[in-house]
């Protein structure tokens, strides 16, 4: 596998980590990052597909690499909350549900007819908002 892995030809390197159960972090997020066609996105379900370091790539050029930011735990919320204005509507969806986002800005994503479900998702949604929200039928009563 180290020597494919290694190999010069892109297709090899994205087959093998579409294929092999035990590819590496490594070979996974370097497919994801060199290959643009086909099932790309299936490389982050893979198992090893790595979570952290993913802030990293918060101003790449490619929107899909800027939304790998919303898998890694630590990314800083100033970064998350800075990409849930992002001009690609995937990557704001994407940061809309990390938990590091800050709650005044989750709070004003509840508002945003955009990004409102993915900020209802965000696991950090304080308690009794999202009862609030359950309460009235998913529609935010503005005085809460």
């Amino acid at each position: 596998m180290e020597r494919l892995s290694a190999d010069d030809d892109l297709g090899v390197r994205v087959l093998l980590a579409q294929n092999h159960p035990h590819a590496s972090a490594s070979l996974l997020l370097g497919s994801f990052l060199e290959y643009h066609g086909h099932q790309r996105v299936h490389l982050t379900t893979r198992p090893n597909f790595p979570t952290t370091g993913l802030a990293a790539f918060a101003d790449h050029e490619d929107p899909e690499a800027r939304a790998l930011t919303a898998r890694d735990p630590h990314t800083a919320p100033a970064v998350v909350e800075h990409l849930t204005h992002d001009p690609d509507p995937a990557v704001r969806a994407a940061l809309a549900r990390h938990p590091n986002l800050p709650p005044t800005r989750l709070t004003e994503l509840l508002d945003d007819e955009e990004l409102a479900h993915e900020a209802a998702a965000n696991p950090a949604l304080n308690l009794d908002v999202l009862h609030g929200l359950v309460a009235a039928g998913g529609q935010r009563d503005r005085g809460a």
